[in-house]
């Protein structure tokens, strides 16, 4: 028998101790909550199928070998993830959650109620936020021939 673990098992025997750990922690506080004594009595079944396994990984391997791979797991935690392809699809769900689908003429309407907040502007020659989007979504301008300084977005009668 080896004295010693290769890279592989040490990382088999740390992921067993780690979910041994783990299944001990998740038992006790099972039973301390008063669960199904059945799904305790599982979990306890399942800890000790994963301690023989430990076992026998440990089986003839030199006492210290096995006294660094048991610290090691003390500074270990069990996390569950999303495969990096799950990761990649619930990125690209959000993605299109984050966009709402308008049609061009509703959009138009909308856009000609927002301007309503153009008349009571102070200030046309500031930046505002209004017509920052309508300039990122290429919002027709209201007014193709706007005085030096003013928003070509303010809607405001010509007087002749």
């Amino acid at each position: 028998m080896k004295s010693y673990l290769n890279r592989t098992e040490k990382t088999q025997a740390l992921t067993i101790a780690s979910f041994v750990a783990y299944v001990t922690d998740t038992a006790n506080e099972w039973a301390k909550h008063s669960r199904d004594k059945d799904a305790v009595k599982s979990l306890r079944m399942a800890k000790s199928f994963m301690s023989r396994a430990m076992d026998s990984l440990f089986k003839g391997l030199d006492p210290l070998e096995i006294r660094k791979v048991l610290n090691q797991v003390s500074k270990m935690e069990i996390v569950v993830k999303y495969s990096d392809e799950a990761a990649r699809e619930y990125k690209r769900m959000q993605e299109i959650d984050g966009v709402t689908p308008v049609k061009t003429d509703d959009f138009y309407e909308i856009c000609g109620q927002a301007l309503g907040i153009c008349s009571s502007c102070e200030d046309r020659s500031r930046d505002c936020r209004l017509r920052e989007l309508f300039i990122q979504y290429d919002v027709p301008v209201a007014n193709l021939s706007p005085r030096p300084g003013e928003c070509p977005y303010c809607v405001e009668e010509v007087s002749a």
